[in-house]
């Protein structure tokens, strides 16, 4: 997408990295609202909205991955019994 480069994926995609997210909220701790001017105002909310959606959506796809490989292995442990299953019914080996 943007050519090969050393920085995650997430960089490439979103253009900031955690520690500019670390920063950014640091900032923000600090209440400079009213000396800034009305675009740096509307700037800087847009930015922080961004990055609010942004960590609620990685939550979220993080949360979906999590509860998809729950999902996948037991299917997968269910499956394997089930031709274990299956396979000793049909062929149930010499009686011992």
């Amino acid at each position: 997408m943007f050519g090969a480069s050393s920085e995650p994926a997430s960089v490439m995609e979103f253009g900031f990295m955690m520690c500019d997210v670390a920063s950014m909220l640091a900032f923000r701790s600090v209440d400079i609202r009213k000396s800034l001017q009305l675009e740096e105002l509307l700037a800087r909310e847009e930015l922080e909205f961004t990055v609010e959606e942004e960590v609620a959506k990685q939550t979220i796809r993080n949360w979906l991955d999590k509860c998809l490989k729950r999902v996948r292995a037991v299917r997968r442990r269910l499956t394997s019994s089930y031709h274990h299953n299956r396979f000793t019914a049909l062929f149930p080996g010499p009686p011992g």
